[in-house]
C-alpha cells in the first residue's frame, strides 16, 4: 500500500490560511460588538444626565381634588408614572399619565384629566418621565393621601 499526504509545506499554509480567515471573521464580529454596545452605553448615560436635571415637588394629594405638582428645575416632565399604595404600601394601581410640567411651573391633574383615582390610596408615588420615553426612577417622590 502506497499512500502519499500533503507535503508539509502546503498543511502549513493551509493552517495560515484558516487562522488568518478565522481572525478576520473575529475581528469583523468584535468591531460590530463593540460599536453596538458603546452606542447603547451612550444613549443610557444621555438619559441619566437628563434624570438628574429633574427635580419636582407634590404640593398636595387628595381623593377628590388629585394631585398637585410643582416643578423645581429648567427640566420639562412629560408625564408621570402614578403608583398608588395601600397603607401597608403595597401598589394598588400603576398608571401612566401623559401631562405636562414645564420647567418652575404648577400642575394639577386628576380624574377628570388622567385615567387614575386616589380613593381607598393611603399614599402616591409619581415617577417623572421625560422626552416621552425616559423614566426617571431615581427622581420620584411619594406623598400621603388626604381624604376629604
Amino acid at each position: 500500500m502506497n499512500k502519499k499526504g500533503i507535503s508539509p509545506l502546503i498543511a502549513t499554509v493551509l493552517v495560515i490560511g484558516f487562522t488568518v480567515a478565522l481572525a478576520a471573521v473575529i475581528i469583523t464580529w468584535g468591531q460590530g460588538f463593540i460599536k453596538d454596545t458603546t452606542e447603547n452605553v451612550d444613549i443610557q448615560t444621555q438619559a441619566q444626565l437628563k434624570c438628574t436635571n429633574v427635580d419636582f415637588g407634590i404640593i398636595s394629594a387628595t381623593e377628590v381634588g388629585g394631585i398637585k405638582v410643582e416643578s423645581k428645575s429648567d427640566q420639562a416632565i412629560s408625564g408621570f408614572r402614578v403608583l398608588t399604595m395601600n397603607a401597608n404600601g403595597l401598589t394598588i394601581s400603576s398608571t401612566a399619565v401623559t401631562i405636562v410640567l414645564d420647567p418652575f411651573s404648577v400642575v394639577t391633574f386628576n380624574t377628570f384629566t388622567a385615567p387614575f383615582t386616589l380613593v381607598g390610596a393611603s399614599s402616591v408615588k409619581l415617577i417623572p418621565v421625560i422626552n416621552g420615553d425616559i423614566t426617571c426612577g431615581e427622581a420620584a417622590k411619594t406623598t400621603g393621601v388626604t381624604v376629604n
